[in-house]
């Protein structure tokens, strides 16, 4: 197939961020031959290197097309975040259009994007969802399905004190999940863990400084005005929203706590490897 160079560029350097990615080692001689003609041209002749950018068409190996629809819709997620960062009618935004467009045609004329059914390879995966990305439609993992009771009375809050929690003891939780999608990595400069909780056994006793930012369409993240501590997560419509998410570092007591699993694992940055043995979901469990 044959593609923009501009895109090939995109999907390659996403692809290194993904481990095992076997679309990255089906086009690594290309990918390397490619990065250093662009290199040389960005020193040397940017009117050359943006027409080999933008007007030149590269052969993309895809023996995995699942795995480029699913690189193409974590990149249409990053750029249209990207754009809501950007001032209206600013150069940088009109590129992030233009790219995002271009983008989004590729992916579907690839099918769009990858069904839990294609994901799971036919098995059902009703209820499960993709994480807190904005095109997202539903809930994120870890927000998800409770699966024990707190079993006392729990307590957390922010550093500085100024926000603060209970969870009653016999409230339904989930499991304690460690997510590394893009979004996440942002917030907390590494992986955030996080478990969930009935909303109705949920209790803000200190809310002074609980500020809540609308971090995708449905779903906003709490945190700490002052002293900064990311403290939750939940869906933004309180009528579709039963469970709430609790970070991990939030707990006042955090031996009650085990991590169970990872997900959003093919959205990891390439700085660390995950050698836990625990279980590991590419995208939501």
């Amino acid at each position: 197939m044959e593609i923009p160079v501009w895109q090939f560029v995109r999907i390659m350097v996403a692809c290194e961020r993904r481990p095992n990615s076997r679309l990255l080692a089906a086009n690594a001689d290309s990918w390397a031959e490619l990065d250093e003609a662009l290199t040389g041209l960005a020193q040397s002749d940017f009117d050359a290197y943006s027409n080999l950018m933008m007007h030149t068409d590269v052969h993309i190996e895809a023996p995995n097309k699942i795995e480029l629809r699913r690189v193409l819709d974590s990149l249409l997620r990053d750029l249209k975040l990207a754009k809501r960062r950007t001032r209206a009618g600013s150069t940088e935004r009109t590129d992030l259009e233009f790219e995002i467009s271009e983008l989004q045609a590729l992916l579907d004329k690839l099918g769009g994007r990858v069904s839990d059914e294609e994901r799971d390879g036919g098995k059902s995966a009703a209820g499960q969802a993709d994480h807190a990305h904005p095109e997202a439609a539903t809930a994120p993992a870890e927000a998800g399905r409770p699966t024990r009771v707190a079993a006392d009375r729990l307590t957390g809050g922010c550093a500085c004190g100024g926000t603060r929690w209970q969870v009653d003891a016999g409230t339904a939780m989930a499991a304690l999940v460690a997510c590394h999608c893009r979004q996440c990595n942002q917030m907390s400069s590494h992986l955030l863990a996080a478990t969930s909780v009935a909303e109705t056994g949920l209790t803000w006793t200190r809310e002074e400084t609980l500020t809540w930012y609308q971090s995708s369409d449905f779903a906003e993240r709490g945190f700490c005005r002052d002293c900064g501590c990311n403290i939750s997560w939940r869906l933004s419509d309180a009528d579709a929203r039963e469970m709430v998410a609790l970070m991990a570092g939030s707990f006042d007591d955090q031996s009650g706590l085990t991590l169970e699993r990872h997900i959003f694992v093919d959205h990891k940055p390439g700085y660390y490897e995950i050698a836990d043995g625990l279980p590991q979901f590419p995208d939501s469990d």
